[in-house]
């Protein structure tokens, strides 16, 4: 198994690399299930939780400069946005890692090639998306979604564990949102939402 550090892979989607830790906020994994048995170091240190009228809150997490995404000026890097769908409630919701109750949504902009993963799974939420919102992952699937045609996907079908953790701030996520979904979309050359529709 191929350890890989975002920074790293990501430059060329191609594996070799040494192990390579994240100080970031999040501890995320995403583990390839192919033959190739990537592990991709999701670390982010860039954070945002915002509260969501359509759900029990969101995350938006990348190791990406807000800077460089809002000035459109990315070639490698990675967002991710998981929307806490439901909280677990004993008695009332299933308390099994296979239910889903997070939505993702994985951007990769590998050497100015992108590719979006999307999947789903079950996370243990504390904290409040007005404050500080943690989720921890257990298991979840995704899968490449739509990419460039140069985009070299080693990942689908994936798992993704971990922990991710954000602090309210409702304009940087929503600034975050907006440029990831215009960077997609000039990319793919056609409307693409990462987050859920509203």
């Amino acid at each position: 198994m191929t350890r890989c550090n975002c920074s790293i892979l990501i430059g060329s989607l191609l594996c070799g690399c040494a192990s390579l830790g994240s100080p970031g906020i999040s501890n995320l994994e995403v583990h390839s299930l192919g033959l190739t048995r990537v592990v991709l170091d999701a670390s982010c240190p860039v954070s945002f939780a915002t509260t969501s009228s359509a759900s029990e809150g969101e995350l938006w997490l990348t190791d990406i400069p807000l800077e460089d995404l809002l000035s459109g000026n990315v070639r490698d890097g990675q967002v991710l946005h998981l929307e806490l769908l439901w909280r677990p409630k004993a008695g009332q919701t299933p308390l099994d890692a296979t239910a889903t109750n997070v939505a993702i949504r994985h951007v990769i902009f590998a050497d100015e090639e992108v590719g979006v993963y999307s999947g789903g799974g079950y996370g243990w939420p504390s904290g409040s998306p007005d404050t500080t919102l943690t989720i921890d992952m257990e298991d979840a699937t995704m899968s490449l979604q739509v990419s460039t045609s140069g985009f070299v996907d080693l990942l689908s079908p994936a798992t993704v564990t971990g922990r991710a953790t954000g602090t309210y701030d409702a304009q940087r996520a929503r600034q975050l949102s907006i440029a990831i979904d215009d960077l997609v979309s000039e990319a793919i050359g056609r409307r693409m939402v990462v987050e859920l529709p509203r």
